[in-house]
């Protein structure tokens, strides 16, 4: 059995300050960040998975979902969302 580390997305709506946004917290380290939505992605945990892979080099393996809450799993724990 292999070791994952788990990745939750949260979509954020708009306020009457800020636009949409989404917010990956990494379960394995308690890191947080928060990132404007982007609309050319289909879903937030599309454009959540092209951030991670791009920004921080982590694979995403594969994607779950439990009410309302996305969770994208790696076997990378090289990087840290810092």
């Amino acid at each position: 059995m292999n070791n994952l580390r788990t990745f939750e997305i949260k979509y954020l709506g708009p306020t009457n300050y800020k636009g949409s946004r989404i917010k990956i917290k990494d379960l394995r380290f308690w890191d947080t960040k928060t990132i404007s939505y982007d609309y050319s992605c289909n879903s937030a945990y599309e454009w959540a998975i092209k951030y991670i892979t791009s920004k921080y080099a982590i694979s995403i393996d594969f994607v779950s979902e439990w009410e309302n809450v996305m969770y994208l799993h790696s076997e990378n724990f090289d990087n840290r969302l810092v």
